[in-house]
């Protein structure tokens, strides 16, 4: 906790603003002293928290916001910090987004993929990418069978066929693709479907076998053509290999 001089007037009838995401977390101390129009930022996964930072703002009950982890926030001309909590959430925990806003958002001539959030996080730790601070190199996917359930409810009530899975690696672990891809074959979805991935987790064999459940794109970081390169930012992709 420590005192600043702000222009703002902490005042819970303005417009609240909260920052969230890579950015914003890894550089929270930095934004709040830098930009007063912000009131509050949420540092990680937002998902456990966000409930009960709305129900503080909206019952302008801010001195509850103490007892919430991972946050940074205004107050009456100071900023706090709360506990730190690096416990990462069960990915399978996270509901798809409910019809009420399905069908308010959804338009299928404008959808060129259905992005499904398939899971977090990447074991890797190349220096450029925030990915590894902010999901602590914890790598998560959601379960083959919740996903598969996720793309068959979009595609019967909506009839969209192609998805966009995001992930910053889906293809760490390929067994686990393998079984993915056998699943989605035997729900009968025939859809098309990309992913990202690289070069170093994959190999002829995973990509046939994605090929024929419908993978239609993968993306693959290379970031520089030079090896040297490659060492310096701890990406260490075989180009020869690329």
């Amino acid at each position: 906790i420590y005192d600043i001089s702000s222009s703002k007037d902490d005042n819970l009838d303005d417009i609240y603003i909260i920052l969230g995401g890579p950015q914003a977390s890894l550089t929270a101390k930095e934004t709040i002293n830098n930009f007063s129009c912000v009131d509050m930022i949420m540092i990680g996964e937002g998902e456990q928290n966000i409930l009960f930072v709305v129900e503080s703002i909206l019952s302008n009950s801010l001195e509850n916001l103490k007892s919430i982890p991972n946050l940074v926030y205004r107050n009456k001309g100071r900023i706090f910090f709360t506990d730190r909590d690096t416990t990462m959430i069960d990915v399978d925990s996270i509901q798809p987004i409910e019809p009420i806003f399905l069908d308010k958002f959804i338009v299928k001539d404008k959808i060129d993929s259905y992005p499904v959030d398939v899971g977090r996080g990447c074991p890797f730790a190349c220096t450029f990418c925030c990915t590894s601070k902010f999901w602590n190199r914890k790598f998560r996917l959601k379960s083959n069978d919740n996903i598969i359930k996720e793309i068959l409810y979009i595609k019967s009530n909506y009839d969209i066929n192609t998805f966009a899975f995001k992930h910053d690696l889906f293809t760490v672990n390929k067994d686990l693709i393998v079984d993915f891809c056998e699943k989605l074959k035997e729900s009968n979805a025939n859809i098309e479907w990309g992913c990202s991935a690289r070069i170093d987790t994959i190999d002829e064999e995973l990509i046939d076998i994605m090929i024929d459940a419908g993978c239609k794109s993968i993306y693959f970081g290379i970031e520089t053509g030079s090896q040297r390169m490659q060492k310096t930012i701890n990406k260490n992709i075989n180009l020869k290999e690329a």
